[in-house]
């Protein structure tokens, strides 16, 4: 079963699903699509903002997006010249 697809559904239809949530951002942070999982983690920072690991998270997954594009650019400007 794709667990994912199955979380995406849920999160579609009770934007409240913690649980869904936690797992699908968790899920798309591990396939490195940090800028869907940060917009995940940012939604939960409002939802519960008592659990740590989401905050955690939100910082870890900016961090990466703004590496990621760093290195984008990076490699624009190289192959360029």
């Amino acid at each position: 079963m794709d667990w994912a697809a199955l979380d995406k559904k849920i999160v579609a239809k009770d934007p409240k699903s913690i649980d869904s949530r936690i797992r699908l951002a968790e899920y798309l942070f591990a396939k490195n699509e940090f800028d869907a999982a940060f917009l995940i983690y940012k939604d939960l920072a409002v939802l519960t903002p008592v659990i740590r690991q989401v905050f955690s998270r939100l910082v870890e997954s900016r961090k990466k997006k703004e590496k990621m594009g760093r290195c984008a650019h990076l490699s624009e400007t190289i192959y360029r010249h």
